[in-house]
């Protein structure tokens, strides 16, 4: 989705706690829409770029360091396929194809012992694989989507005029009965009974019947969680005040559902305790079609 949007990714392994799985987690994200040449770039050229490296690091052409991957197979993006050779500084260390690690078990040395498998054996693993199959094309009918796409055009006339309404004002005025409200650049113009023999009101402006309804100022949530990524209160720590909510924000978080619970604007708080370094505020427009 951020490649979507034109942005630039770096991949890592760090805080991955088993180093092993990162090609595994790699094609998740390719079946969700990330194309190889991009994950290929954020882990060559792009991280080059970043670290100030460009010039020695990053690419396979003349002057480069020769520093390489050699993967067995069609595809270094395929988890099945074994790194065979790691070069550094023109120097190869090879991956051992029959080498094992510890708590490892021993794969047959060859084709002979292979056959010579026990069926009962193998069955497990082909429907491990046929699982694992089955998985990977769920994923790729679930690929990361803008929060914007797919909505219908955001409503954006110079002027809006609601006649005839409850208004709710919540300041001096108190509450008014059939009364006119004027929007002018995004902004409140005028409130007031009358108002739509003012000259100053466009012909452009948008007109909304209101009779029979009621307009409140935008309800403001000053303590929300509803857009952050999975469980955010530490209940471990004395002291959060490391953390800032903006890098927990869920991009994919319907965030028009507010809507339906009449808030306008909601501040999104890190964690109690004593608080993270910032929050974040967002605003939640509404989304009108012609009728």
């Amino acid at each position: 989705m951020l490649r979507q949007q034109g942005l630039e990714i770096a991949l890592t392994t760090c805080g991955l706690s088993d180093k092993r799985t990162f090609r595994k987690n790699l094609r998740f994200a390719l079946d969700r829409g990330l194309s190889e040449d991009d994950a290929l770039a954020a882990l060559t050229t792009i991280p080059a770029r970043l670290c100030d490296v460009a010039d020695r690091l990053g690419t396979v052409e003349a002057g480069r360091i020769a520093n390489l991957t050699v993967v067995q197979g069609d595809s270094y993006f395929d988890p099945e396929n074994k790194v065979r050779e790691v070069w550094i500084d023109g120097r190869v260390y090879s991956v051992s194809p029959g080498a094992t690690k510890s708590g490892e078990k021993n794969e047959p040395a060859n084709a002979d012992a292979a056959a010579a498998r026990k069926p009962n054996e193998a069955k497990p693993a082909e429907e491990k694989r046929k699982k694992e199959l089955e998985l990977r094309e769920l994923r790729k009918k679930r690929l990361a989507h803008s929060p914007m796409e797919g909505g219908e055009a955001l409503a954006a006339p110079p002027a809006l005029f609601v006649e005839g309404a409850t208004i709710w004002t919540c300041g001096l005025a108190g509450k008014l009965e059939n009364a006119d409200l004027l929007i002018d650049q995004g902004k409140i113009k005028a409130v007031g009974k009358g108002l739509g023999s003012r000259s100053d009101i466009s012909g452009s402006a948008l007109v909304i019947d209101g009779r029979g309804k009621h307009i409140t100022p935008g309800i403001i949530d000053a303590h929300n969680h509803s857009v952050a990524l999975g469980a955010v209160n530490e209940a471990t720590l004395p002291s959060t005040a490391m953390v800032r909510i903006g890098d927990v924000v869920n991009s994919e978080s319907k965030v028009t559902k507010a809507l339906t619970r009449s808030r306008s604007t909601a501040r999104a708080r890190p964690p109690l305790r004593t608080g993270g370094l910032t929050s974040s505020k967002f605003t939640t427009r509404f989304r009108t079609t012609a009728a």
